[in-house]
């Protein structure tokens, strides 16, 4: 009889570990923003600007951040350390950009310290990114993923989902498609 406790007692929890896993999306899963005046005003747009923001502690997804870029519906992202700088491109003779450059990388005061000319890209103290230093890249670089500053002037850096995986935007808190919004846009942290 004790056998058969252990066996179901094993059985309950391999159930509750596969049911949790399932709830958690893959990189650029769908994920929900709140329903607060503050994730509203953040994540929607202006007549001049497109809706932009990230917001943390979304139980959503596995890097806990939920963003929406450029009125794209919101998805699950994560912070990364861009490995070209887009704010500086490299142009041919006729001015056609060619390419971008790539940061630079100094130490200061025993912190490595990675630059787009001026404007510092490092990963911020104690967050977790990615970039040139690890291994990986932003998932689905090879479909067009790439590492952008969400919100010009903040060198807040996260990972854009690939083209081909944009829908349209969310109302905060709903879950549901609706390519109306009206306020500012900002990088909510």
């Amino acid at each position: 009889m004790s056998h058969l406790k252990l066996f179901g007692s094993i059985a309950l929890m391999v159930g509750l570990a596969l049911g949790l896993a399932a709830c958690s999306p893959e990189e650029y899963g769908v994920c929900s923003i709140p329903n607060t005046p503050k994730a509203r005003a953040a994540c929607s747009a202006t007549q001049d600007q497109a809706a932009t923001c990230v917001i943390e502690h979304i139980f959503d997804c596995d890097s806990l951040l939920c963003g929406v870029y450029n009125n794209d519906g919101p998805y699950c992202t994560r912070r990364c350390v861009p490995t070209l700088c887009y704010n500086l491109p490299i142009k041919d003779a006729q001015g056609k950009i060619t390419g971008y450059e790539e940061p630079t990388r100094e130490k200061v005061d025993g912190v490595e310290v990675v630059k787009c000319g001026t404007q510092d890209v490092s990963c911020p103290p104690g967050k977790d990114c990615i970039g040139k230093d690890h291994p990986q890249e932003c998932d689905g670089a090879e479909e067009g993923a790439i590492c952008a500053e969400w919100t010009k002037g903040t060198s807040a850096f996260y990972c854009v989902r690939p083209p081909d995986q944009v829908v349209t935007s969310v109302t905060p808190g709903t879950g549901t498609n609706n390519n109306t919004s009206t306020t500012t846009p900002s990088v909510a942290e």
